[in-house]
């Protein structure tokens, strides 16, 4: 029987750092555990900090994130060449060109509220962000439905939710409902809905756990 690898912690840090997906989701599982110290701790001066790491290590992943409209638009194209193939399941890609775009649009967004955050262009940046919260909102509730069709494919071909790839699935579902719940409060949709940063805090730790799961296990 062959020894069972060993995982170096360091390396697998340093593999995911390697990507910008990888580092991002470090960065978000960072910023949201610093967002459930600022919310949970009883010395007022650490919560203040908490917060303003939380809010620093949001402004580099807006950094990080900077021009990456322009990689939704090939993807976006790839989607729309495969409108043109046999075989195409034309609503499945429908829904995912409608996903990226409203992906893409959080970015442009994003970009332009940190640009004007900054005083890099004079708009009103505030209202821009709440506006690309609602790009970012749309999008994730698109790729759940996805998520949810393709798990429902997944059963119908395998008789199973449970191996392995529908495993994958039911982890993306997840990890994609806690980001738009998240993101829920901020387009306003159910005023009632004030969740506190400790519950949106763990909502991303547990999105950001998954995604650097996945992101270990592709790359490294």
């Amino acid at each position: 029987m062959a020894p069972s690898k060993q995982i170096d912690p360091v390396d697998v840090v340093v593999k995911l750092l390697k990507t910008t997906d990888g580092r991002d989701k470090l960065y978000k599982w960072a910023a949201s555990m610093a967002k459930v110290l600022s919310d949970t701790q009883s010395n007022p001066e650490m919560a203040k900090r908490m917060g303003a790491l939380a809010k620093s290590i949001g402004d580099a992943r807006s950094i990080m994130r900077m021009a990456k409209w322009i990689q939704k638009y090939n993807e976006i194209r790839k989607e729309v060449a495969l409108l043109k193939s046999e075989g195409c399941n034309t609503m499945r890609t429908y829904a995912r060109i409608a996903r990226i775009a409203n992906d893409a649009g959080y970015i442009i967004g994003d970009n332009l509220q940190w640009m004007g955050k900054y005083q890099l262009v004079t708009m009103d940046y505030k209202a821009m962000a709440k506006r690309s919260k609602v790009f970012q909102f749309w999008g994730y509730i698109l790729a759940c439905c996805i998520h949810l069709y393709d798990l429902l494919l997944h059963a119908g071909k395998t008789g199973s939710f449970t191996n392995a790839g529908g495993q994958k699935l039911i982890q993306n579902f997840v990890r994609d409902t806690c980001d738009a719940t998240c993101a829920l409060p901020s387009v306003g949709y159910v005023p009632s809905f004030k969740p506190s940063a400790t519950t949106t805090g763990i909502l991303g730790l547990i999105s950001a756990s998954i995604a650097t799961n996945q992101n270990w296990k592709a790359n490294c």
